[in-house]
C-alpha cells in the first residue's frame, strides 16, 4: 500500500544557471515536488505556491485531529461539553495557525 512522505516539508529555493527553481523538500532534503509556474508567474507567486504545497502535511494533520476531536465529542456547539482540563479548541487553533502561516509562506 502506498503512503505519504512524512512531513516536515519545506519550500526550498535553488539557484541554477537557468534561473531560480523552487521545490518542496522533506526533512532529509529529498525533493518531494518541483514547482514550475505558468509563463506569467513571478518569483513571489512561485514561492507562495511552493509554500502552500509544503504545508500539505500540516494541513492534513490539522484536518485529521479536528475530525477526531469532533468524533470524540470534544468539540461541540456547547461550551459545557468540556470533560476535562484538556482544551481541544486551543490545541487545534495552534495547529491551524501554524499550518496557515506555513501555507502562506510566512515560515521560510
Amino acid at each position: 500500500m502506498s503512503h505519504l512522505t512524512q512531513g516536515n516539508w519545506k519550500a526550498h529555493r535553488r539557484f541554477m544557471a537557468s534561473g531560480t527553481h523552487w521545490s518542496v523538500i522533506d526533512k532529509q532534503n529529498r525533493s518531494i515536488a518541483n514547482v514550475n509556474g505558468i509563463e506569467s508567474a513571478d518569483e513571489e507567486q512561485l514561492r507562495l505556491n511552493t509554500s502552500l504545497l509544503a504545508a500539505a502535511p500540516d494541513l492534513l494533520k490539522f484536518a485529521e485531529h479536528f475530525l477526531a476531536e469532533i468524533e470524540a465529542g470534544n468539540i461541540t456547539n456547547s461550551h459545557r461539553a468540556a470533560r476535562s482540563n484538556y482544551n481541544a479548541r486551543d490545541i487545534l487553533t495552534l495547529i491551524a495557525k501554524a499550518a496557515v502561516t506555513k501555507a502562506k509562506g510566512e515560515e521560510l
